[in-house]
């Protein structure tokens, strides 16, 4: 008898903890906290640096520098935002990588509610269980990024797309309109929205709407196309700008044989990771694609929920497959990273695969050893460090309170110390390459118009801090090599303040002049 009031206790519960009305909230409450756990103990990366440098620039400069020098490869949207919040809340950190936190959380709620409502509670559940408990969607819902904004707002433009054929109401149609221009002017491959509707379109107009019908859905949908061409564009110059930027960058993959795999496989990786190709990393994307891709074959075979399946399968595909064409005959527009705004889609063909399995307990067993193998990518996202340590050799170089000339050798460490340095005057970025006057002083010799010269900077300065990379590290003993008037002071900074797997993990070389050469 008690066993059996334990019983009904316990199915009484869970039944209320699923009810819409409790669990949105409850899904809402617990993602905010988990992604604004620990957001600070990462420090500022280069990408992120980028965007608080632009976004405390005036209105105008900040959409020419953004446009036009070739340093960031994004719309400005994003910044504007940032800029906004930056106004209210000032510089803190773990406040403007809030924001991220909040648009995940956001994009979490919303698709319990959409997959809910249209496939099962169930489906739903795993579903934004299985992104809830992702390294890459946390690591990106705690980085001063577009990632998670656009994400949401992807997301949403699809299932206003769905709303619209599948409830034939205009309002939705031009939600769709309104948050693919706000997509595209976030991110580019917001762009991709546009072939994943008509994909979707194309199926839907083809069978079940007469010629008339058909013939205005058309026209409906060309002329919504024709209001997001003209909202596109005054950015339209700047876009083409970018494109021409993106063909010499090195931070794109290169098509070959193995990309799609690493593309998959970096979803249970964290968001800076390079080893996609391992093992484990491999077999666990392999089990996604294989439940996901059981999931597709069991809706087209038995005709249930065919249309919904469609659409997420084509929100997937699409953008993979647009991409790596576009890159195989161009230039590489892939980076890894950009798939997130589509990776809800994936994920909840992988919770439909699951709950389709034929043995409830194999599907459940399955998605615990799912969860199993992706906890110590988690965990490493809430203790390992991977920005690098630009605060700590800024800390350092304050402590020294000296109006040395700092120089550095490359953006990323550049960006982040003029961010941790608070617009340090003294510091210089020294490089081969002809730069916009955004980036800083160039005091490259070749390039006086640019900024200062290098003699210059030496002149003014009776001691001179080296800051380079383990990259760049022979250009700062060429020009070392290169200044007799400066000697290496012996005397190192504390090996503490540099972290092992930091970008600065040379050292800090200090140059003092030489005396005696003046005599």
């Amino acid at each position: 008898m008690e066993n059996s009031k334990r019983k009904g206790i316990f199915y009484r519960v869970a039944g209320l903890i699923t009810k819409q009305h409790i669990i949105i909230p409850l899904i809402f409450v617990f993602s905010f906290i988990l992604f604004l756990l620990n957001n600070t103990h990462e420090q500022l990366w280069y990408d992120e640096a980028i965007t608080m440098y632009f976004s405390d620039l005036a209105f105008d400069n900040m959409l020419n520098e953004i446009g036009f020098n070739g340093t960031e490869s994004n719309p400005p949207l994003y910044h504007l935002v940032i800029k906004a919040l930056r106004i209210i809340f000032g510089d803190n950190l773990f406040i403007l990588r809030g924001f991220s936190a909040l648009c995940t959380s956001l994009m979490l709620v919303i698709i319990y509610w959409f997959v809910r409502k249209k496939l099962c509670n169930e489906i739903a559940l795993i579903a934004t269980l299985t992104l809830l408990a992702n390294p890459v969607i946390i690591s990106f819902a705690q980085e001063l990024r577009m990632y998670a904004l656009v994400s949401l707002v992807v997301f949403l433009s699809i299932i206003f797309f769905y709303l619209w054929l599948d409830k034939n109401q205009k309002r939705f149609f031009f939600l769709y309109i309104l948050f693919v221009i706000i997509g595209i002017y976030t991110h580019y491959y917001a762009l991709f929205i546009i072939f994943i509707s008509s994909a979707y379109f194309i199926k839907q107009i083809s069978k079940k709407h007469t010629s008339h019908s058909r013939i205005m859905l058309i026209g409906f949908y060309v002329t919504g196309l024709a209001i997001i061409l003209v909202a596109f564009l005054p950015w339209l110059l700047a876009f083409m700008q970018q494109i021409n930027a993106i063909s010499d960058n090195n931070w794109t993959e290169t098509p070959d044989n193995l990309l799609f795999f690493k593309a998959i496989s970096y979803f249970v990786t964290t968001k800076f990771a390079r080893d996609v190709n391992i093992i484990p990393h491999f077999i666990i994307s392999s089990f996604i694609l294989i439940v996901g891709a059981y999931g597709v074959y069991y809706s087209f075979r038995t005709k249930k929920y065919l249309n919904l399946i469609f659409l997420f399968l084509a929100g997937f595909i699409t953008p993979l497959l647009l991409s790596f064409i576009y890159s195989s005959l161009f230039h590489s527009i892939i980076n890894f990273r950009y798939f997130i705004l589509f990776f809800p889609c994936y994920m909840i063909l992988f919770a439909f695969g699951i709950y389709m399995i034929p043995y409830k307990k194999c599907s459940i067993i399955l998605l615990i050893i799912y969860l199993l193998f992706i906890s110590p990518s988690i965990f490493t996202v809430y203790t390992e460090r991977f920005n690098g340590s630009a605060e700590d050799v800024a800390k350092y170089l304050q402590s020294t309170k000296s109006e040395s000339g700092l120089i550095t050798f490359e953006a990323s460490s550049y960006l982040t110390l003029y961010y941790y340095l608070e617009r340090s005057d003294n510091l210089y970025y020294y490089s081969e390459q002809q730069l916009s006057v955004s980036h800083g002083i160039n005091i490259n010799s070749n390039n006086y118009y640019v900024g200062a010269a290098i003699e210059k900077i030496f002149h003014l300065h009776d001691s001179i801090y080296l800051i380079p990379t383990p990259w760049t590290m022979k250009q700062a003993e060429d020009l070392i090599d290169e200044f007799d008037d400066f000697i290496i002071d012996n005397h190192q900074p504390p090996v503490e303040f540099i972290e092992k797997n930091s970008w600065f993990r040379n050292k800090v070389i200090h140059l003092v002049k030489n005396m005696m050469s003046d005599n």
